[in-house]
């Protein structure tokens, strides 16, 4: 269960900072809006997924 939980937060936030390392490398790179602001939806949306997995995962709750 904790794996799990560790790997969601770890996925919500690797696309935001994949981004995020791409445009302070190459700070004149052209990213469409949609794809910059999925990653950061998606990345905010992370403390939503740990009570969905402690719900799927607990037997007991």
């Amino acid at each position: 269960m904790v794996l799990a939980m560790i790997m969601a937060f770890f996925i919500c936030w690797l696309l935001y900072t994949t981004i995020s390392v791409v445009v302070v490398v190459d700070p004149e790179i052209y990213i469409p809006p949609r794809v910059t602001t999925m990653p950061i939806y998606f990345a905010k949306t992370s403390s939503v997924y740990n009570p969905i997995i402690y719900f799927l995962t607990n037997k007991r709750f």
